[in-house]
């Protein structure tokens, strides 16, 4: 069986996009094969900025709304998450369904077909994918909340004599944009249109939704109600309500609140981009963070393999052996799902969910400084002023905006890395006052030997992107002279790398970060 890299690899060899160019689309793939190697919220978060980046979706880039919307339910999930019973990763979650739906179309012409055949274009996919898929758990902060109030006093309602209530207030007003459309009306002809179930029925159950959020909020209505308040000023209105109606879907209700006006097996023939949502992420439950009280001891499986062709589906979860007792009843449920609501047939005559155990899995290292990932934007914009100071001797921070994508993310890879540099000599970077020992400088053998790290990463970095050795540059044709090793670089090179281990405390400070030593 394969991985989803191999997929993933051939999704971006195989398609293309009128919405970009061939190197920010390569940063794109480059990006999603760097997460599904590691499954590590810092390179999952390389994905969600090339995306914004070159769709500039909600408007512009990944700054203002995509960073805003990102962060908030990173810090509601590793923050309010663990004080509720049960609360998944869905940051790192939203990636992996990302590369499961690529694969899926790459991979079986008869959903492509009816992609196609439902007025999108091939180039189009990806856009509305990747709105859809990384997107669709926006919603779980208003979940989340609510969750906390009815876990803290769970041990005191007497069996649920009492009750607590959270409202949100005025949300009648919220389902309405600032032009008069009505969210919900929009969502219900777009269901009614798609799966055939009278628009009033539809409409009904959405309204009773707000009437009844003081007992039941559902992530997926909140998370479409914000993509469309968010996408309509700068998407075409039919990706917009595609997009939206598609994540209104794909939580639980079809499933449940429209189980008796929907009879069937909801079918990729349906609603293309709603099925694949609905089903990737039903599946896609490894490889993921528990935060919640229950959550943070359950043992999921650590990855997943597939075999998927125009006949069949074929996936495999992955357990180490702490999860071996759980592992079949887990995968026994989801293959109740599938069975229960999905029509696979109509697109796999053979479709197998299986597992399997494999011992001694050793989860990804840690570094001490890996929870900041949400500020990696932050120290990549200080490590390219570092580089205007030096080129020009000035500070121009504002000329990140008009960097290329290529070379946002080298900036941001670098940033990555100073966790894992610092790691080595048992420091760490905190935004907090902590009583550990700061570190102000770097020795000179720190120094030349960090250097000879970040040439040998920037050299991974650039073959990624498709660069190869020449001895005189050549932008176009990407080639470049430094792709040696260390140790055949002229001086004035090896200096270049010295100097971005010599600025990386400094560039940490000026982006309010101080380094700690902590004894091993």
């Amino acid at each position: 069986m394969r991985k989803l890299n191999d997929y993933c690899q051939e999704f971006f060899d195989r398609t293309t996009s009128s919405c970009c160019c061939a190197v920010d689309k390569k940063c794109l793939s480059v990006s999603l094969t760097r997460f599904l190697e590691s499954g590590r919220k810092e390179d999952a978060f390389d994905v969600y900025f090339c995306f914004a980046e070159i769709f500039n979706i909600f408007g512009k880039g990944y700054n203002k709304n995509t960073k805003q919307l990102l962060e908030l339910i990173c810090d509601y999930e590793m923050n309010a998450g663990v004080l509720v019973e049960k609360q998944r990763d869905h940051y790192v979650h939203s990636v992996y369904v990302f590369a499961m739906g690529l694969s899926v179309y790459v991979r079986s012409s008869k959903y492509r077909k009816l992609v196609i055949g439902s007025n999108v274009v091939e180039g189009d996919f990806l856009y509305r994918w990747g709105l859809s898929a990384l997107f669709h758990d926006i919603g779980y902060p208003f979940e989340i909340v609510f969750e906390q109030i009815k876990s803290y006093t769970k041990g005191i309602n007497d069996g649920g004599a009492y009750f607590p209530i959270l409202t949100y207030k005025a949300l009648e007003r919220f389902i309405i944009t600032a032009d008069g459309v009505n969210i919900n009306e929009r969502l219900a002809s777009e269901i009614n249109r798609r799966l055939g179930i009278e628009n009033d029925i539809v409409l009904t159950k959405l309204n009773r939704l707000i009437e009844q959020s003081d007992e039941y909020i559902d992530h997926a209505y909140f998370g479409a109600v914000i993509m469309y308040r968010t996408l309509k000023a700068h998407t075409d209105s039919d990706v917009v309500n595609d997009v939206t109606a598609s994540i209104m879907l794909h939580n639980s209700f079809l499933i449940h609140k429209l189980k008796g006006d929907f009879n069937r097996k909801i079918s990729p023939t349906d609603y293309p981009l709603a099925f694949l949502l609905m089903f990737c992420d039903e599946l896609q439950d490894f490889g993921r963070e528990g935060f919640g009280k229950v959550s943070k001891h359950d043992n999921l499986a650590f990855t997943a393999e597939f075999d998927i062709s125009d006949a069949t589906f074929k996936m495999n979860y992955i357990f180490d052996d702490n999860g071996e007792g759980k592992a079949q009843e887990r995968v026994e449920v989801k293959k109740r799902k599938l069975s229960d609501f999905y029509d696979l047939h109509s697109l796999f005559s053979d479709a197998q969910i299986g597992y399997e155990i494999r011992q001694n899995h050793l989860p990804i290292a840690q570094h001490m400084s890996a929870n900041f990932f949400k500020n990696i934007q932050k120290i990549a914009m200080q490590i390219h002023s570092f580089y205007l100071e030096d080129k020009r001797g000035e500070v121009v921070i504002t000329e990140w905006d008009k960097l290329s994508l290529e070379y946002k993310l080298s900036n941001i890879e670098q940033a990555k890395s100073y966790a894992e540099k610092l790691d080595r000599y048992g420091y760490f970077y905190d935004d907090r006052n902590l009583h550990y020992a700061e570190v102000t400088v770097f020795t000179d053998k720190q120094i030349k030997v960090l250097a000879r790290d970040e040439h040998k990463r920037w050299m991974k970095e650039k073959r990624e992107m498709g660069w190869t050795y020449a001895p005189i540059r050549d932008n176009e044709k990407r080639l470049h002279p430094c792709l040696l090793p260390y140790g055949k670089l002229p001086p004035k090179e090896q200096e270049k790398d010295k100097d971005a281990i010599r600025h990386l405390i400094q560039n940490l400070k000026l982006a309010e970060f101080k380094v700690y030593y902590i004894s091993r």
